[in-house]
């Protein structure tokens, strides 16, 4: 073999493994972008799930009947509080929390929706929100509850909750591996828990804002 030979081998073999290097980089940094772009889209259509779920939730029909309604409760019961939130991110054990609707007794604003946007829920939080979908209505006594996201969120000293009754509303499909399950809580600052009158009318309060929101489209094509 000739040196010209030699070298046109070392340069062709130079030019092969160079070719592969960077041949392997491009491939690398597109498989990142669309693991990337993936992502992103993801999280578009998740936000997109929650914009339409508030959409939804909150037309005009609906918003109507749930004002006149907190109103109600308000007037008959010891409720001081009223907020809906919706759980996303999973059909059977939900991942995050959003407070979407906020009303007082006094039209003074907790600043609710400002605080709980997209919160991290704890193994307590979900075990509760399916006993909500299962029996409709959980009460809890936040004195007596065990430590947890929830009673520390209630004890905060914005909240100051003593005694809340939690209550489904509904749950629609997003996609095939998530749902929006929309739900409420009625709360209270007082010593005293809510009477079994008062839970009565709560249950009719809700059964009626339930089922309204039942006959409403949330089904979404992302």
């Amino acid at each position: 073999m000739d040196a010209n030979t030699l070298i046109t081998g070392i340069l062709s073999f130079a030019g092969l493994t160079i070719t592969a290097v960077i041949t392997g980089w491009y491939a690398t940094r597109v498989k990142k972008l669309e693991l990337k772009n993936d992502h992103v889209q993801k999280q578009v259509s998740r936000l997109k799930a929650e914009l339409t779920c508030i959409n939804v939730l909150f037309e005009y029909k609906l918003v109507a009947l749930i004002n006149t309604t907190v109103e109600h409760i308000f007037k008959e019961t010891k409720a001081e509080r009223f907020i809906i939130l919706f759980a996303l991110n999973g059909k059977t054990d939900f991942n995050f929390v959003s407070v979407c609707y906020e009303k007082t007794k006094t039209d003074k604003t907790s600043g609710a929706m400002y605080r709980y946007v997209r919160v991290e829920i704890d193994d307590h939080y979900r075990q509760m929100l399916k006993f909500v979908e299962q029996d409709k209505q959980v009460y809890l006594d936040v004195e007596h509850m065990p430590e947890c996201l929830l009673k520390n969120i209630y004890q905060s000293i914005v909240e100051g909750v003593t005694f809340s009754g939690v209550h489904f509303i509904a749950r629609h499909s997003i996609d095939q591996n998530n749902d929006s399950l929309v739900y409420c809580s009625v709360a209270t600052t007082d010593k005293e828990d809510f009477t079994r009158s008062e839970k009565t009318t709560l249950k009719l309060a809700m059964d009626n804002i339930r089922s309204h929101a039942s006959q409403m489209n949330f089904s979404l094509n992302l």
